[in-house]
């Protein structure tokens, strides 16, 4: 399951996407950091080599012929939404 910066924004209420990804570039270490995406469900390219590794070990679908997650099929809509 994955999320956008501006879904953990409206689930936390720290207000913008870019707080979040603010936080992340600094804390995301400590996080499941490939399961926070941009709303297109891309990351920064630096990022996606090791992000596609993680992705494949958990099952994420990507968008046919790119490196982006299809969050059509794998965003999670909250705490009501059970993983799967």
């Amino acid at each position: 399951m994955a999320l956008t910066y501006g879904d953990v924004a409206e689930l936390t209420g720290w207000g913008a996407a870019r707080a979040v990804g603010a936080v992340m570039s600094q804390h995301g270490h400590e996080l499941p950091w490939w399961r926070v995406v941009r709303a297109d469900g891309s990351l920064p390219e630096g990022l996606v080599p090791r992000a596609m590794i993680h992705w494949a070990d958990e099952g994420h679908p990507l968008v046919l012929g790119t490196s982006r997650l299809d969050l059509g099929r794998c965003r999670w809509d909250g705490p009501g939404d059970a993983p799967g």
